[in-house]
């Protein structure tokens, strides 16, 4: 199979015009867009906790005066807007529902063992797309027990009573608001949409093989070879898939070095993503390149298709279409490179949908191409 890949691209890059449409094309299209959007979006638009308030929400079980001190210092701390909860029950609601970003829970048990010189605890609460300003906040607090416990140690000489805060289970909930781009800039929303967008084309370039040049004179020439048509077919996918990374690392390189795209700091993981996706296309596009052989309509529904799924899922115009989004093959890896890219915790479950669904897709091709062709 190995040399029938070489030969696969080679007869590609000898050929300029699949070079420019291969190629050449992503890179002018994420040029033109990048250069369409650089007046209107900038590096500092992504969200970032530095310089901003927390909204935070407490819940004080505590009585005495180093709880009160402990009070105080929350209240008068610039980095937090404080809301006031009444139990643990409503500020764990106010989590999930995103009235707050953070929980702070003080136990009725702090100032005791504050005043007795043990160790108090404090639990912050947060869900994975409030990370960051849960970080903030960990900062603050520790900042304040290391204040308090210096402050002790040298009035209070060989006694040293220490606080610390404790970091408690995420509260259950969704990651985020429905929008999964939420958190990234402009520029890295746009070249992941446009990523994807020119991945999932891989899926009409191999479709269009198997449709056109399997089936037709170069077919006959295939059906008399000396190596299986299932060797040839899958060379073609494996082309395919390479040409398809390809195309990737020109528009993710060109968005990062010229307009500043971040893709975020778990490379291999995002390069995972990519890999996924394009193996995906391509496994999908023979599938459907086989089936439009007996189904000439097939042929224009995936042309309509795949732009209307790249609007769908907000390619072209950034909308917020809720659960609809998911419903495309656009939504359901733009959601898991946004995670990725804004720091988020990644859903996998999808991704291991999708690899599911390509292995099928894959085994139903053999066996079609495997079967008898009638003559």
């Amino acid at each position: 199979m190995i040399p029938l890949v070489l030969y696969g691209l080679k007869r590609k890059i000898r050929q300029p015009v699949l070079i420019v449409n291969l190629t050449l094309l992503p890179l002018l299209l994420i040029l033109i867009l990048g250069s369409a959007l650089a007046g209107t979006f900038s590096s500092d638009s992504s969200t970032s906790t530095t310089g901003v308030s927390v909204d935070l929400g407490v819940v004080d079980l505590a009585s005495g005066a180093d709880a009160e001190q402990f009070s105080a210092f929350v209240d008068d701390a610039s980095v937090f807007d404080v809301h006031r909860y009444s139990s643990e029950a409503a500020v764990d609601r106010a989590v999930r529902d995103g009235d707050v970003e953070v929980a702070l829970v003080v136990p009725a048990s702090f100032g005791e063992r504050r005043a007795a010189g043990r160790s108090a605890t404090v639990s912050l609460r947060a869900v994975d797309s409030n990370v960051d300003s849960l970080r903030a906040t960990q900062v603050a607090v520790q900042a304040y027990s290391e204040a308090v416990a210096t402050t002790t140690s040298i009035a209070e000489s060989g006694r040293t009573p220490t606080s610390a805060w404790k970091l408690v289970d995420h509260v259950p909930a969704a990651a985020g608001p429905s929008d999964p781009s939420t958190g990234v800039s402009g520029m890295t929303y746009y070249g992941i949409t446009m990523l994807v967008l020119v991945l999932i084309y891989g899926l009409a370039n191999t479709m269009n093989f198997v449709k056109e040049e399997y089936a037709e004179a170069l077919g006959d020439r295939y059906l008399i070879a000396p190596r299986s048509r299932f060797t040839i077919v899958s060379a073609q996918v494996v082309t395919g898939i390479i040409i398809s990374m390809a195309q990737a690392a020109v528009v993710v390189i060109a968005a990062h070095a010229v307009f500043g795209a971040d893709y975020g700091t778990r490379t291999g993981a995002f390069a995972a993503v990519v890999f996924l996706l394009a193996v995906f296309s391509n496994a999908i596009g023979l599938l459907l390149g086989l089936i439009a052989r007996a189904w000439s309509l097939l042929d224009p529904v995936v042309t309509i298709a795949i732009p209307a799924m790249t609007f769908l899922a907000g390619g072209f115009v950034r909308l917020d279409l809720g659960g609809l989004q998911n419903l495309t093959l656009n939504g359901v890896f733009q959601r898991a490179m946004f995670q990725l890219a804004s720091g988020k915790t990644l859903d996998t479950t999808p991704l291991l949908v999708m690899s599911v669904l390509a292995a099928l897709a894959l085994l139903v091709s053999a066996v079609m191409i495997a079967r008898p062709e009638k003559r």
